[in-house]
């Protein structure tokens, strides 16, 4: 299992919650009010309109109202109240239309930018397109920045007056480019959440220290020493909150003495990988001695997880903290080594913890061998990330949004729930001999129908195992395999069955991955499972790559696919023109956009 590292900015606080609430309340009563005294929704009170709208996506506002009459197409024009744009699947000329009869007619309306297309990101930062007049813009989300259009990208956004939350994530090398000399000198940014790819290389190390940013909200995804991060430090002068994601040893052992203390820093969380103790806690009595919040997750029985040492570095220099966390993994000595035991090795046997509003459990990444063990224990006076149930004695797990199952016959232990899970992996050990076990125990462990993403490692689950899983996971928007190339006789039969046609019109994947091989049968069965399916990334591995690719762009044309958007990976230079040559051979020029980034090939339908 995975902790929830960070709360995206999209997810609302109680308050806002009960705001939203309330006025949903009002919106409601106020409808019935005016449903006694008009016929039809155009003839509703235009305030009223605009509060409605206000609820949906702006594509879902174009979709539904622009060319319902001119009546609603004035309104849509004319709007003034703030819009969220986001574009991540739209096909070519979907795009196209939307741009050019509302985005282009509202952008000074437009309050958020979500933009995750590599392509519409560079129409949105061309020559062409003046992103300055998106003058009304706070959050800028871009998820997939090609590298030779970063530094084009970042001189552009100085042009925006209100950019105040920035989302930057990068799935290729920046060799040549450090983003946080290009990120601290935007003038009145706040909010800013930077992450990278698995061995995606960039320096993230400021080359001046003189550059003081206004970032009071800084999230990194990406390994990190202590250098590096005191040298962030030092140009965020007015941070209040700070996650980092991986923290490391610098590789020549050798910490550099930067020394600031930052009196508005009160919040910090640490994932940690390889550090000697020693550095940390002087890191910490540097930098960190102001923290009311801190979170460290490490590995069992490493030096950062050493209960004595963080009990007198708490003592001695941290006299402001009120909540501590300490998150460790890893693996028992032996299955039979017990709680107390446990405790004793690491040191939490003392009054310091004890003494305090502390609790402790155990939760489990579930294993064949039981042996991996995660242990979470904090001097905290709020226990919601803690709950027994009394009358199911359930332990309540609301912090763990991943849940990994590697071998699903351990998954009859229901004590355990994990209510906020949305994210559901299978590993390559778990096998498909407990053919039903997403019915008989998961729905025990997790809400099922609150599973967004379901990564499958194991090939041995079949296509029949799948279908029964999407069959009480409904709401899976992201589905991801390792490889698929078993496609048995009774699979092909498969989409005649009741179940099949049932799921392929109640399922709602969007994005499909295969890491590895595959087989064309098997895709041509995902495609007709998934109907709403409008991205896919494939390998161009064995002999079944060119026959896909002919099949995918035979079934694009085809009126009712959604099929939008490509991403082939691995793909070397000669390939890239092979690929080139299938799709032209395929498409006019018109029809869609072709582009080669690293080892990527990004294809726009």
């Amino acid at each position: 299992m995975s902790k929830r590292k960070s709360k995206q900015i999209t997810l609302m606080d109680d308050g806002e919650k009960k705001k939203l609430r309330g006025k949903s309340n009002r919106l409601i009563k106020t409808i019935n009010v005016e449903r006694k005294l008009v016929t039809h929704f155009e003839d509703l009170s235009i305030e009223l309109i605009y509060e409605i709208l206000e609820y949906l996506d702006a594509y879902d506002i174009y979709q539904s109202f622009f060319n319902l009459n001119m009546h609603f197409q004035n309104y849509v024009i004319s709007s003034t109240f703030p819009l969220k744009i986001n574009i991540s699947t739209l096909s070519k000329s979907q795009f196209h239309d939307y741009y050019i009869h509302f985005i282009e007619l509202n952008k000074y309306h437009i309050r958020l930018l979500n933009l995750s297309n590599i392509f519409v990101i560079d129409f949105f930062f061309s020559a062409k397109e003046d992103i300055s007049t998106y003058s009304q813009l706070q959050t800028l989300i871009l998820l997939n920045i090609k590298p030779k259009s970063t530094q084009k990208i970042f001189n552009r956004l100085f042009s925006l007056p209100n950019l105040s939350s920035l989302t930057v994530h990068f799935d290729h090398n920046l060799d040549e480019i450090n983003i946080f000399d290009l990120i601290f000198q935007l003038p009145i940014l706040k909010y800013c959440k930077i992450s990278f790819s698995e061995n995606v290389r960039s320096s993230i190390l400021p080359t001046s220290t003189n550059t003081f940013s206004s970032i009071e909200h800084l999230i990194i995804i990406k390994i990190c020493d202590l250098n590096t991060l005191a040298a962030i430090l030092l140009c965020v002068p007015r941070l209040r909150y700070l996650s980092i994601d991986c923290i490391q040893q610098p590789f020549n052992r050798r910490i550099t003495d930067y020394s600031l203390v930052l009196k508005k820093l009160t919040s910090v969380s640490l994932t940690i990988r390889q550090t000697q103790f020693d550095d940390l806690e002087s890191f910490i009595r540097k930098n960190l001695c102001q923290v009311q919040t801190l979170y460290i997750s490490t590995t069992a029985y490493s030096h950062s997880s050493d209960a004595k040492r963080w009990e007198k570095l708490i003592l001695s220099d941290m006299p402001y903290l009120r909540t501590f966390k300490l998150h460790i993994s890893g693996s028992i000595v032996t299955v039979h080594t017990d709680r107390d035991q446990f405790f004793r090795l690491q040191g939490l046997s003392s009054p310091f913890w004890f003494q305090r509003p502390c609790f402790f459990t155990q939760t489990y990444k579930f294993t064949s061998s039981e042996r991996y063990h995660v242990l979470v224990y904090s001097i905290l006076t709020d226990k919601s990330s803690l709950e027994k149930n009394t009358c199911e004695q359930k332990t309540i797990l609301d912090s763990v949004d991943h849940v990994i199952i590697e071998d699903p016959e351990l998954t009859s232990d229901c004590s355990k729930y994990f209510p906020n899970a949305n994210q559901l992996s299978l590993s390559l050990l778990c096998r498909a001999r407990s053919k039903l076990f997403a019915i008989d125990n998961l729905q025990y462990i997790i809400p099922l129908k609150q599973i967004t993403k379901l990564n499958i490692s194991n090939e041995d689950l079949d296509l029949d195992n799948l279908v029964n899983m999407l069959f009480v996971m409904p709401n899976i928007d992201t589905l991801t395999y390792s490889s698929l190339t078993r496609v048995r006789d009774e699979d092909v039969s498969l989409e005649g069955s009741e179940r099949f046609q049932l799921v392929s019109k109640q399922n709602k994947i969007k994005r499909f991955t295969i890491k590895c091989v595959y087989r064309l049968k098997a895709i041509k069965i995902l495609i007709n499972l998934c109907p709403l399916l409008e991205h896919i990334t494939i390998g161009t591995f064995g002999l079944s790559f060119r026959p896909t690719v002919a099949f995918l762009m035979s079934k694009s044309r085809e009126s009712d696919c959604r099929l939008s958007s490509l991403c082939f990976v691995r793909v070397h230079n000669v390939w890239f023109e092979k690929i080139k040559c299938m799709i032209g051979s395929e498409k006019k020029p018109d029809e869609y956009s072709i582009e080669h980034v690293d080892s990527n090939c990004y294809l726009w339908l």
